[in-house]
């Protein structure tokens, strides 16, 4: 009825995921959601988001984004200070944007 199997080495490997926590994902992230194919439920994530803010020292911010899934939001305390970081942002990549335009310009 069933074939194949999943080698060993591969499940521990990946079983690690859900057992051992590895933040290092999380360090270069502005906000991440929960989903249920994280395999927890939405107080386990947030209580692993909650622990990985405590370990590198961050501020996390919980909430809904606009599929009304949980969202954890890094760096932040308030929405209102998100939505700054994220207009702050949009304007250096606009002006990014902007200045390689420029320089292609003068290339030519």
């Amino acid at each position: 009825m069933f074939g194949g199997s999943i080698p060993k080495k591969v499940r521990s490997r990946l079983n690690k995921h859900l057992t051992v926590p590895t933040w290092s994902r999380y360090d270069d992230i502005r906000a991440t959601a929960w989903h249920d194919a994280t395999g927890f439920t939405i107080e386990e994530w947030q209580e692993r988001i909650e622990l990985y803010a405590l370990d590198r020292g961050r501020d996390v911010y919980f909430g809904v984004n606009e599929d009304e899934r949980p969202v954890a939001i890094f760096d932040c305390k308030t929405l209102k200070e998100y939505h700054e970081k994220i207009k702050h942002e949009r304007f250096l990549q606009e002006k990014n944007y902007d200045e390689i335009v420029k320089a292609k310009r003068t290339q030519q």
